[in-house]
């Protein structure tokens, strides 16, 4: 699997094709820890799960505009104050609040850890 972080704290641009065993090493504050945490945010949204805006806002570096990571295919930008999600040919953007949910599926947004269920783009 391919993976393409941009702008995802101390790491302005990276790709990495993972395949077997992979072994993160370098020096602190190197961008180890924010990698585990990119993916992990990451495969959350896609999966359709919860993050909380902090966790996600932590990201972005903090000379950009926004962080994006890509698994594969798929894509999850991060910004301050929206997030885009981009799989194959469809991308959703909402402003305002961090939400997971991909296409047209039903949207989980995410207020300071607090999970609304069910909520449509308009909403």
């Amino acid at each position: 699997m391919r993976l393409v972080f941009s702008n995802v704290r101390p790491i302005r641009e990276a790709e990495l094709n993972l395949s077997g065993v992979v072994l993160l090493y370098g020096p602190h504050g190197a961008g180890k820890t924010a990698v585990a945490r990119a993916l992990s945010v990451a495969s959350r949204v896609l999966g359709r799960g919860s993050v909380e805006a902090r966790e996600a806002a932590s990201l972005i570096n903090r000379d950009a505009e926004k962080a994006v990571v890509e698994l594969g295919e798929h894509a999850v930008e991060l910004a301050w104050g929206y997030v885009t999600v981009k799989t194959g040919q469809h991308e959703k953007r909402l402003e305002g609040d961090l939400y997971t949910g991909i296409a047209d599926t039903p949207l989980i947004w995410v207020r300071d850890g607090v999970r609304l269920y069910g909520m449509d783009a308009g909403g």
